[in-house]
């Protein structure tokens, strides 16, 4: 049973405690379903209390559960039977032709004794020598504050205080063993808080009840059949936003996951898809256009062992941008004035930034005549005109003679500086 997954199952074929599990007062049961059973139970593995006086606990250790449903096989029923004139019943299972209703028992954890309400009358649970399991004739009183019986399913937060949480039996069948006698296998569910951390499952079986022999003398006989009560399975299941407990990120809430053979089409599309748009100006009675085309868009899924609650997308996005041959040649120009070499190649490096909102990866491809800007998460369109050509033609003209004057300047600022200076007698000697 793995402590953070969001369900787990246990077959309760063992008794040993581990740090997930706790088990007080439950052995492996042996003797109660060996043999042949009719119908065959769907599961032999239980655990069976073993001092009737005491009940059996189970107390596990969870997280990011809701719900727990409980099997448990008994020889003595945890319910009474009542039938459609009031009649109660005890150790039976009236088939479904039949009119009936299930009523729970009650016990008095002073003497053991066990009682069923009906008609807000309580009757005792007794053993008659001829007519086998009963309730008593009279109404009695008990003695003392009654209790559920026989099933209790208790949450805890610290694992010190445990609180019992309302549960509702959802199903129970009828077995006979070879020997004649008869299993009954009763299933019950409940809701648990979201706070639950320990769970416990408590089960119990009276140890005495009252006899009546034939002569009509009751008295209190101990209860002495192996494994009466065992607990078979217990099943816990959780909200379904941790889909992943082995590590790893489940799909964000409102995505399915998808086979290879359909990711595998999903890219096959996306890759032929294409889509163009295109801005188109006219000056002095020329027409240049700008064209971008986005040749095509694939996106990946990828997941992070530490996030175990979202999954981050990158998408790849390629563009080409198709230029006038007037702004081409102009900024391949500037691009040569910084040494950078190639820019017009068909197959350019990729340019990458990446944001901390989309975490978006923005691919830019540069083809022959094409020059590109990069911006993660964002897509450059370049509008083109002839105004615009024509400004950036003449800024580049104004940058080529503001840097020759400079240039012509400091060279005559160095020649100036390094011509030899003239003694006086030179000078004397001239005149």
């Amino acid at each position: 049973m793995q402590i953070h997954a969001d369900s787990f199952q246990d077959q309760c074929s063992s008794s040993e405690s581990t740090q997930l599990r706790e088990t007080y007062n439950l052995i492996v049961s042996s003797y109660g379903l060996q043999g042949t059973i009719t119908p065959p139970l769907d599961d032999l593995s239980a655990l069976s209390v073993s001092d009737y006086h005491q009940p059996g606990e189970l107390v596990y250790a969870v997280k990011n559960i809701d719900h727990v449903r409980v099997s448990l096989y008994r020889y003595f029923a945890s319910f009474a039977v009542r039938y459609s004139d009031g009649t109660l019943a005890y150790n039976t299972l009236p088939n479904a032709s039949e009119q009936f209703e299930l009523l729970p028992l009650w016990i008095d954890r002073t003497n053991d004794k066990v009682y069923c309400q009906s008609d807000n009358q309580y009757y005792l649970l007794q053993f008659d020598k001829l007519k086998g399991y009963k309730f008593s004739d009279e109404p009695q009183e008990p003695e003392q504050a009654l209790f559920p019986y026989g099933l209790s399913i208790q949450e805890s937060f610290d694992g010190a205080t445990f609180e019992p949480v309302e549960m509702e039996m959802v199903d129970v069948a009828k077995f006979t063993r070879d020997d004649g006698k008869v299993i009954f296998q009763e299933v019950f569910e409940a809701d648990l808080s979201t706070s639950c951390r320990y769970l416990k499952i408590q089960i119990e079986q009276f140890p005495t009840i009252e006899y009546i022999d034939i002569s009509g003398i009751s008295g209190v006989n101990e209860i002495d059949v192996s494994d009466a009560t065992m607990v078979a399975d217990v099943t816990c299941t959780g909200p379904q936003h941790d889909q992943y407990p082995d590590g790893g990120a489940g799909l964000p809430e409102g995505i399915t996951e998808e086979t290879d053979e359909e990711e595998e089409t999903k890219q096959e599309k996306s890759s032929s898809s294409s889509s163009s748009s295109s801005t188109k100006s006219s000056a002095a009675g020329s027409e240049e256009t700008t064209t971008i085309e986005r040749s095509s868009s694939s996106e990946t899924t990828t997941t992070d062992s530490n996030n175990t609650s979202t999954s981050t997308s990158y998408t790849t996005n390629q563009y080409y941008f198709i230029l006038s041959d007037e702004n081409s040649e102009v900024m391949q120009e500037v691009f040569e004035q910084m040494g950078i070499e190639n820019i017009t190649k068909e197959d350019s490096d990729t340019a990458e930034d990446t944001s901390d909102g989309d975490e978006q990866d923005t691919v830019v491809s540069v083809s022959s005549d094409v020059t590109a800007a990069a911006v993660s998460g964002q897509t450059q369109t370049l509008y083109s005109d002839a105004q615009n050509g024509n400004n950036s033609s003449n800024d580049i003209l104004l940058y080529y003679i503001i840097f020759g004057i400079s240039l012509l300047i400091v060279l005559r600022v160095i020649s100036l500086v390094r011509m030899p200076r003239r003694r006086p007698s030179d000078q004397e000697d001239d005149l």
